[in-house]
């Protein structure tokens, strides 16, 4: 290939500018985001039912459709909330399934089973979800003069249309506010002297207040529209509308009488604060393939311009902005690899003394990563922090082949051949070992194929980035490099002052080999020493990023109002700005209770007693998220001890990674009733909560909700010429209106939007038992109400607020956060104390979330590390057609181990996939360094050199380019390594630690093993 490239110098150079120019527009055309695209397909199905308690959601909403969901293929698993008048179900379909058409056979399934739901029950959303499902941003609603319900209405009807139209976005419905609706309050006591029920003020509505035409109509010569005035347009006419008309003469019963009809809006169940003010805000997310940043500009574009039919009171803010973390990661990870890069570059200028020499490193650098960004985008891949990680972790080693190459050259040079005759014979003598150098590092990452889950995604994309930048690195070393030195080094053979290192190295190596059982011995010693260091790393599936951002997720006693559960976020907001400093502090968002309708999909609670604030800190903080975690925790504890409440970081990072559970930890019981398994949740809290290792603890579920208990005496119903359905239609009219059960629709005529037209009581009518035991339910031959405590009673009961299921068996959950980053210790600590809780025999314990993924992860990391060592060794016996020389290239793996233990418990990093996977790295890093020293001593001996006098020669010679490649790669690991909160920093620090030792101890202990075979082997020969 070097004789080719020379012999056809512009044709390789043009080949290099096109692929150098397709990468920078397929770089700048590439899709930004946090992470690779997660292969998790899953599928939502939302059904809703206003008014209908958790337990009666479970049974006759959520079980039916989950068996029914079943005959579906491809399914993972199931799980399910059943919460007041919400049916959330997800279905997560194998890796590999196509989410639409999963979603296409839910909808077709959904859809046959609906005529077994409940009569009034809605046909249910279909919605596509998947790992991180969170927004990227919140839209949040102000404005002077402006109430919570003009608020509402604007975000529900007109700005969510110019938002809807950014591409890659999904906006679901508002949060917060007040939902308008035109309301008939019934008033109790006029409706009993009447001998009326609320049902008859429903059915008058609903038969004077139509959506109907009239028809057209021809006369004559003319086709005329006929229009009749069945809207009525004004709310307040609704009131002239007749209920009761005798024949008798007696004055007609109108609405009015009985009832006053408002603009007004539904009983509040969500409440959203914004820097302790009511507020509302949209949440927007990204769809599947988008591009974060992109997703958020267009957003932000959107909301800077004017709308029509917007009031210009209104005042539109993009809040918790997503996009942020991935921006200040992208740009981290790009400025460290610009910094790698130079460094890379300084390196070898130290080692060359030629600055010509080292603007080929930097032209290596840039092609072999353009050439690989060109390959990723035919691959589909985004610009992420993995990817990017890949490319920095990468940089010293597409400079490793153009070193040895351009090194080579210049020994040649020195002999006193031209400059392209040295080019040539250079160029030729090492594309063995740097063919062989590159697959090393490449084989090794073959391994990633055989992982699982979302270890999978993510490190798929790390390696395609090195694996296509090495392949690239190799064609530009024996390509463009050699054409480079024959033209652009033609001043002379370069200086540099390290033939004083090579021959002091020589001249110790040449003593230590006297001794090489001993330093075998120390290499072994120092190994089992690593091994014991290694039991005191900590473990953890992924590194902990800083993302300026935590929630603190938090139950009230149970049942509370949510007035009462606003009281409470209130004092949660105070005690996180007592303790935050005003600097540090950016924003807090309190979303409290269950919104109703769609928009509960999204919703992290469960009832009105439980709430989410959100936290953001600002960029210029003094202190980490975590600290500020740490110092919120004991806040809460000191400040509102009656709250649960569970406290961490936020952001896309750890949406991803926990798995849609809410912490990292989630201890699952499953059992046959929610009383069991409260009992049982009671008892893994009270194990759990106070081991040095667990941050907070807390039951997700709150299994004994205050309920009130209607039972109906049929028979005396039916005596007085009632039943059941006139019983229940009248109470849920009179407590949740007639919304599910007989719906009105009354549209504005100045807008067009549509409201529901329904009947109830007032909220501050409904103020004890009496009043719903009082609800008129029917009247008799006499015309005397019937009220509802003639015919039923009512006892006070409890009962789940939320039903969970997971493979449709019941389950509750305890949700455990770590005290630090290492994930595995307090998994370890928490199994060891649930060993000691006796539970019921017929509840089990499952461990779900991120420590889920870690034991997967780690089971796929261990026998993928042994076979990437197995597929060195056969690549290398199939490269040096020995089955030695590769055993003795593999001893420098172990000395690379030694230093991934030391530098990790140094710098106090955990055992994590990313450092995992820079132990892979680490690998084939080490083993291109021994390979230059075996492939050297392979040659001189086949010149008739002893095996002593080869290696010795082999380490002088190779010792520049060992050196180099080594530093460069490992000066290109520092400015990532020292970033405390950067992802890839375990990576940096694993790879780079390993290959420092490794390199240092390679130069000794591989000609030591060397020596030790092939002189034995001369000695027997003799």
């Amino acid at each position: 290939m070097p004789g080719f490239a020379l012999r056809n110098p512009h044709l390789i150079i043009v080949a290099a500018l096109i692929a150098a120019l397709m990468g920078v527009v397929l770089l700048a055309r590439m899709p930004v985001d946090v992470f690779p695209a997660i292969d998790q397909p899953a599928v939502v199905v939302a059904t809703f039912y206003p008014g209908m308690p958790p337990i009666e959601v479970e049974r006759d909403i959520t079980t039916r459709y989950e068996r029914f969901f079943t005959l579906a293929s491809g399914i993972d698993h199931i799980t399910s909330r059943s919460l007041p008048g919400v049916s959330l179900i997800t279905v997560a379909f194998q890796p590999g399934t196509d989410p639409a058409a999963g979603a296409s056979t839910l909808v077709n399934l959904a859809l046959a089973n609906l005529r077994h739901m409940p009569p009034g029950t809605l046909p249910p959303m279909v919605l596509q979800a998947g790992a991180g499902a969170q927004p990227v941003v919140l839209v949040a609603f102000s404005g002077e003069g402006l109430s919570e319900k003009e608020l509402r209405d604007q975000a529900q009807y007109n700005v969510r249309n110019f938002l809807a139209t950014v591409h890659g976005a999904s906006v679901p419905p508002p949060f917060g506010g007040k939902l308008r609706q035109i309301m008939s309050y019934v008033q109790r006591g006029e409706l009993e002297t009447r001998g009326l029920t609320l049902m008859d003020v429903v059915r008058a509505l609903n038969s004077n207040n139509l959506i109907v035409p009239a028809g057209d109509m021809k006369i004559g010569d003319l086709d005329y529209f006929v229009q009749s005035n069945a809207m009525i347009a004004d709310p307040h006419r609704l009131d002239e509308v007749p209920v009761k008309v005798d024949g008798s003469g007696e004055v007609p019963v109108r609405i009015g009488d009985v009832a006053r009809t408002e603009d007004a809006s539904q009983i509040q169940y969500n409440v959203v604060r914004i820097n302790g003010q009511r507020s509302v805000y949209l949440p927007v997310l990204r769809q599947g393939g988008a591009n974060t940043i992109a997703v958020v500009d267009g957003v932000k574009d959107v909301i800077a311009r004017a709308m029509p039919g917007v009031p210009s009171a209104l005042h539109l803010q993009a809040l918790f902005d997503q996009s942020a973390y991935v921006r200040d990661a992208i740009r981290s990870l790009s400025r460290e690899a610009v910094t790698a890069s130079v460094l890379a570059t300084l390196t070898v200028l130290l080692f060359l003394g030629s600055l010509r020499a080292s603007v080929a490193m930097f032209l290596t650098i840039v092609l072999s990563l353009l050439a690989g960004a060109v390959g990723l985008a035919g691959f589909g891949a985004t610009i992420n922090i993995m990817t990017l990680g890949g490319a920095a972790l990468v940089i010293g080693r597409v400079v490793d082949n153009a070193v040895v190459v351009v090194e080579n050259v210049d020994r040649h040079r020195k002999s006193g051949k031209s400059p392209a005759q040295a080019a040539l014979d250079g160029a030729n003598e090492v594309d063995f070992a740097v063919l062989a150098s590159t697959l090393t590092t490449v084989i090794v990452f073959l391994p990633v194929i055989f992982l699982s889950g979302v270890a999978k995604s993510l490190f798929t994309a790390l390696a395609l980035t090195v694996v296509l930048s090495m392949l690239a690195s190799w064609l530009v070393a024996m390509t463009v490099t050699p054409i480079y030195c024959a033209h652009a080094l033609r001043g002379g053979a370069t200086e540099h002052s390290s033939g004083g290192l090579s021959a002091a190295y020589g001249s110790l190596l040449a003593r230590v080999l006297d001794y090489r059982l001993v330093v075998i011995g120390v290499v072994a010693a120092l190994l089992v020493l690593a091994g014991f260091g290694a039991t005191r790393l900590g473990t953890s599936f992924f590194p902990r990023t800083d993302s300026g951002q935590f929630t603190i997720d938090f139950r009230a006693p149970a049942g509370s109002r949510i007035e009462r559960t606003e009281a409470l976020a209130a004092r949660i907001e105070q005690a996180v700005r007592d303790v935050i400093p005003k600097s540090d502090l950016d924003l807090i968002v309190s979303n409290l209770g269950l919104a109703t309708g769609f928009s509960a999909v999204y919703s992290p609670n469960g009832a009105s007693d439980s709430g989410q604030v959100m936290v953001s800190l600002s960029e210029d903080r003094r202190q980490s998220t975590f600290d500020s975690i740490d110092t919120v925790r004991e806040a809460l504890a000191a400040q509102v001890p009656e709250v649960q409440t569970l406290v961490q970081s936020a952001g896309l990072v750890d949406s991803v990674l926990n798995f849609g559970v809410s912490a990292p930890i989630d201890v699952q019981l499953r059992g046959p009733d929610y009383d069991t398994l409260s009992d049982a949740a009671h008892q893994v809290v009270g194990a759990v909560t106070g081991l040095p290792e667990v941050a907070q603890v807390m039951q997700r579920q709150e299994a004994r909700y205050p309920t009130l208990s209607v039972n109906v005496d049929r028979m005396k119903a039916a005596r007085l010429g009632l039943t059941f359905k006139d019983a229940v239609d009248n109470i849920i009219t009179a407590l949740s209106s007639n919304q599910m059960i007989a719906p009105s629709i009354w549209i504005d005529e100045k807008t067009g939007n549509d409201y529901f037209l329904t009947t109830q009581y007032k909220e501050a009518d409904i103020h004890s038992l009496e009043t719903l035991r009082n609800i008129p339910v029917g009247h008799e031959g006499d015309g005397d109400s019937v009220l509802l405590r003639s015919i039923a009673t009512v006892e006070e009961t409890q009962q789940p607020a939320e039903a969970a299921h997971y493979d449709i068996q019941r389950v509750m959950d305890v949700a455990v956060t770590p005290r630090s980053d290492n994930l595995g210790g307090a998994q370890a600590a928490v199994e060891s104390a649930l060993a000691s809780v006796a539970l019921p025999p017929n509840v089990s314990i499952t461990m779900r979330g991120a420590v889920a993924q870690m034991r997967a992860a780690f089971a796929d990391f261990g026998p993928g590390i042994l076979l990437a060592v197995v597929l060195l060794y056969l690549v290398m016996v199939a490269q040096f057609r020995s089955f030695m020389d590769p055993v003795i290239v593999l001893f420098s793996v172990p000395a690379g181990l030694i230093g991934v233990v030391a530098v990790l418990l140094l710098t106090e990093t955990t055992l994590n996939i990313e450092s995992l996977m820079g132990v892979i790295a680490m690998v084939g890093i080490s083993a291109s360094n021994a390979i230059l020293l075996v492939d050297f001593a392979n040659e001189r001996r086949r010149h008739g050199a002893p095996a002593r006098e080869a290696i010795l020669e082999a380490a002088r010679v190779r010792l520049r380019p060992i050196l180099m490649t080594s530093l460069a790669t490992i000066v290109g690991f520092i400015p990532i390594g020292l970033n405390r909160y950067e992802a890839s920093a375990s990576l940096a620090r694993a790879a780079g630690g390993g290959l420092a030792v490794s390199t240092l101890l390679t130069l000794f202990l591989v000609p030591a093993v060397y020596d030790l075979i092939y002189g034995r082997r001369r000695l027997e020969a003799r």
